[in-house]
């Protein structure tokens, strides 16, 4: 998603966890009733174990930084945050020998796999409460809700450059030594996809029946590929920012990738600010995508709508042939060391060169603005935060040379994936 995680994604899964009421005669809280009350349990017993911490108190860079005594087979969360509607935990999981960790879950399916860039899996829970109520007076709820750390050992996954082309089923998908299991690669038909083949855990050996069972005697991964003739791939701009023009509508299916809507409603006298949308390219429309690898696109038939704000110049035009209702500036993508897009104001006289997206902003805006600067940086839409003093306070605490932000801006423990950074004011790209 510019990545967002920005995305963190990271793409992580929501694990909603439902809960029932008691009909109880209200208590003070204890150590039954809590707002948030969850238990986290390894499954199957003695297959490992886990560390769940709630995300703003959690300070491991990595699995090794968790002390052992806070390693468990069964652990709990509870928490009294009243009008608070969800939780956000990291968790944890150490498997023992044999075995493989994949993601949290019931004991049916996983509902939160485990990640491929960092130690732990993000878990959303739900409060036991509605954060819309606001009495003193309330019913205790009971801790009725398990939600189990999935460990196994035949597994199967998609290939990171096709995981939209298709998907795997495992049965049992929580298997022992000694058991039959049965894996099925399945296409994705809207993206027009076919099943290639499974790579064996060997590394080398393919196997091309889309169905194959194996008796499990380790642990195993068999990675199914896909492929699709219905996509395209556009190559990505070094800097991580593309500008992409179709005439068509385009789906973008990269992983890691996100659209940059430009708000040219809301200047600042130096911004623009954008906001992160969905995988949807308008067709007639000049778009930036953020990805550090290249953009993979599915054409969608469906009508089109061209832009009139932004615009793509198909041909050298001079800017007194755009409407003069606005002043207009060229999108200029970030080169060397920079990691910020700048937009450069285009004077009256100039012709824009083809191949360029120019951005317009209403003089009656610029007005009110009591003018415009020249050069205008893009940056994100960050919504504004009440407890913003208390935040600063806190990140005062760490030195500015050595903070972490992703390029949406959030500050973050460690670059645990590839992508662009800004570390002590300067761009870092990690390629690894």
């Amino acid at each position: 998603m510019l990545m967002k995680h920005f995305t963190l994604s990271l793409r992580a899964l929501t694990l909603c966890v439902a809960t029932l009421m008691a009909s109880v005669a209200f208590a003070e809280p204890d150590n039954a009733y809590h707002w948030f009350y969850d238990v986290f349990e390894v499954y199957p017993t003695g297959a490992g174990q886990i560390y769940v911490v709630d995300q703003d108190e959690d300070t491991a860079e990595s699995k090794e930084d968790i002390p052992a005594e806070s390693w468990a087979a069964t652990t709990e969360y509870k928490a009294e945050v009243f009008g608070q509607s969800t939780k956000y935990l990291n968790g944890y999981a150490q498997p023992a020998e044999g075995w493989h960790f994949l993601g949290f879950g019931t004991q049916e399916e996983v509902l939160s796999p485990a990640s491929d860039y960092s130690d732990y899996t993000m878990l959303f829970v739900d409060s036991k409460t509605s954060a819309d109520d606001n009495t003193t007076d309330l019913t205790p709820f009971e801790p009725d809700t398990t939600i189990y750390a999935l460990f196994t050992h035949v597994y199967a996954t998609v290939d990171a450059s096709c995981n939209l082309f298709g998907a795997v089923d495992v049965k049992p998908f929580i298997n022992n030594i000694g058991d039959d299991v049965t894996l099925t690669a399945t296409p994705n038909e809207e993206y027009k996809a076919t099943f290639d083949y499974w790579l064996a855990p060997d590394g080398e050996t393919q196997l091309t029946d889309p169905v194959i069972k194996v008796k499990a005697s380790e642990v195993a991964q068999y990675i199914a590929f896909f492929h699709s003739d219905a996509v395209e791939t556009i190559p990505a701009d070094p800097s991580g920012y593309t500008i992409i023009y179709d005439e068509r509508n385009l789906t973008l299916i990269s992983d890691y990738a996100s659209v940059l809507f430009i708000n040219t409603y809301e200047p600042e006298k130096d911004r623009l600010t954008y906001t992160i949308g969905s995988g949807y390219i308008w067709g007639q429309t000049p778009t930036i995508v953020w990805s550090y690898s290249d953009i993979v696109v599915l054409p969608m038939a469906e009508d089109v709508y061209p832009s009139d704000n932004p615009l793509w110049m198909k041909a050298a035009t001079p800017v007194s042939d755009l409407d003069g209702s606005m002043t207009w500036f060229q999108v200029v993508l970030p080169t060397g060391d920079e990691w910020q897009i700048k937009l450069q104001k285009l004077a009256a006289t100039v012709t824009i060169p083809e191949g360029t997206m120019v951005v317009g902003i209403s003089n009656e805006t610029i007005a009110t603005l009591g003018g415009i600067d020249d050069v205008l940086t893009l940056e994100e839409y960050v919504e504004p935060n009440p407890d913003e003093d208390a935040v600063k306070s806190v990140n005062a605490a760490v030195p500015a040379s050595e903070a972490i932000y992703d390029m949406s801006g959030r500050r973050i423990k460690a670059m645990n994936r590839k992508g662009i950074y800004v570390v002590g004011g300067k761009k870092v790209v990690i390629r690894k």
